[in-house]
């Protein structure tokens, strides 16, 4: 353990991903505490308005101030993004088992995670959001669905080189039964590229769900959430810029802080990298 610490904050990018990351997770649990303002209150004679000292990020349309909204967007960003993380994890990890230990199950389950990958994700979940509806609930079974796939392939790729290992073998020929096998030596073994593929799909989550939320099939007003806000200032790009500057700005740290950690994690999980350490 004190090795993979090592590894993961030796190097200053994945230290400031790990700082990005926390502080976005406080600041989603926060909120109500660090918003300055009601991030749903109006005053159309504030509307706007630029960055002040009153309004640190200025106002919108409606005169609701933009850093009380983006900072209640994180809620919805972080709500979105862990629980399509856990969902995906989960429905993933099963499938991916599954077809990697099973060969009979394998032809079946992989040609319907490739028949969902022919289609870009995003695509996917919009085509899905509009049979479904949207509301913040489906976007996390859209975004799961289209996510779910690549989690598997990583997983099923994983217990394919597992299952011809020597320890898993010998737990087969001493009678151990699948079951026992799969949770006391694959599953586990499967952890570490999983966590990483975490990151990643936290990170796309997130993006994703600004974009749906952006063309109208995500979150719906007037719950903030980065992607309607920056809808909103579409309208305004000329006349009150910092209305798209500043939800843009949480998007892209907050992406960027888990690509930065999802490397760093990579290679502390990685065990040649823990030998150099």
């Amino acid at each position: 353990m004190g090795s993979v610490r090592r590894v993961l904050f030796r190097n200053q990018l994945t230290t400031i991903g790990t700082f990005i990351t926390v502080a976005t997770l406080v600041m989603a649990a926060f909120a109500p505490w660090l918003a300055t303002h009601d991030p749903l209150r109006t005053n159309v004679r504030n509307r706007l308005q630029p960055p002040s000292a009153e309004h640190w990020m200025g106002t919108d349309e409606a005169g609701r101030d933009i850093f009380s909204r983006a900072i209640y967007g994180a809620r919805v960003s972080v709500r979105v993004g862990y629980a399509v993380v856990a969902l995906t994890t989960l429905f993933g990890l099963a499938i991916g088992v599954a077809a990697g230990y099973y060969r009979w199950l394998d032809g079946l389950l992989m040609r319907s995670m490739d028949a969902l990958m022919a289609f870009p994700s995003i695509f996917l979940a919009i085509a899905i959001l509009a049979a479904l509806g949207p509301n913040e609930t489906n976007v996390i079974w859209a975004l799961t669905i289209t996510l779910t796939p690549a989690t598997a392939r990583i997983v099923r790729g994983v217990v394919l080189s597992l299952k011809e290992l020597d320890f898993v073998s010998g737990a087969r020929a001493l009678g151990a039964r699948d079951l026992r096998i799969l949770l006391r030596h694959v599953v586990p073994n499967s952890l570490a590229p999983l966590i990483v593929q975490s990151t990643f799909v936290l990170g796309v989550a997130i993006l994703s769900e600004a974009g749906l939320s952006f063309v109208g099939a995500g979150t719906a007003p007037p719950t903030p959430s980065w992607g309607n806000m920056l809808a909103d200032a579409k309208r305004y790009l000329f006349v009150a810029p910092w209305m798209s500057y500043f939800p843009g700005l949480f998007i892209v740290f907050g992406v960027l802080g888990l690509n930065l950690l999802g490397d760093g994690l990579r290679d502390a999980l990685d065990p040649r990298m823990r030998g150099h350490g």
